[in-house]
């Protein structure tokens, strides 16, 4: 963000000063930040799921906003925020800095395997939308070449004890494989614990019991103390 933009318009949610950045907002994610209902259900659970010297990386890191709580308000350890949209690390990175917190940041595409180049991400007008899969022309506001990170490569480089997923890489989990982006038929062995938010619009009941299904094969257990509604954690099982 730029020196003229130290003047925008700032709210709070979940104790996180939020500029609001008419450039990447559309007015559905103003009035949800105005509101103070933005991504409060993870606003309001990780607090007390995070543990002492948690490893966090969270694909999908949208604004920052859950990177910039975990980071001030939970004794996590590492925090990794990963966000594919180019328009997004300036204003994740100075939203950082105005909480005064600095969890590392990384632009890519999360993908099951290692990917030999960039991969094409058609930006949406609603950030939150943006998709390597196909859109409607009227609601792209470009299609940029981005870098691809494996969760291989993720838990190499991390190690991480939590990764938390945004909706979108599930969204395509539309049959037993799904396109090459999504995270359908992962590998998610190398981490401790996996927290999904399963929106009951974007995943009926089939979805929803065949990631169940998958995460089980793998070895994870629901967890119902901690998991709430629609948030969804999978804690792999010792032994």
């Amino acid at each position: 963000m730029s020196a003229a933009d130290e003047t925008a318009e700032l709210v709070e949610v979940g104790g996180i000063s939020i500029p609001l950045d008419r450039r990447i907002m559309s007015d559905l994610i103003v009035e949800s930040l105005r509101a103070g209902r933005y991504e409060m259900g993870e606003a309001r659970a990780l607090p007390r799921l995070i543990r002492q010297g948690e490893r966090v990386v969270e694909v999908g890191a949208g604004i920052g906003f859950l990177t910039a709580l975990i980071a001030k308000r939970t004794p996590a350890e590492l925090v990794v925020a990963i966000e594919a949209n180019p328009r997004l690390q300036a204003y994740i990175a100075e939203l950082h800095r105005l909480n005064g917190v600095r969890p590392i940041l990384r632009q890519a595409l999360v993908t099951p395997e290692p990917a030999p180049g960039p991969a094409t991400l058609f930006v949406h007008q609603d950030l939150w939308a943006s998709s390597p899969g196909w859109i409607k022309p009227r609601d792209q506001l470009e299609a940029a070449e981005v870098p691809v990170l494996s969760l291989p490569e993720i838990a190499a480089t991390w190690r991480p004890t939590l990764l938390i997923v945004d909706v979108e890489p599930f969204a395509a989990w539309t049959s037993a494989e799904g396109p090459p982006h999504a995270l359908a038929g992962a590998d998610f062995r190398p981490f401790e614990r996996v927290l999904l938010e399963l929106k009951p619009k974007r995943f009926p009941p089939p979805q929803v019991k065949r990631i169940f299904d998958h995460f089980s094969a793998q070895g994870f257990a629901y967890d119902p103390a901690l998991s709430a509604g629609p948030l969804v954690l999978f804690g792999r099982l010792a032994g």
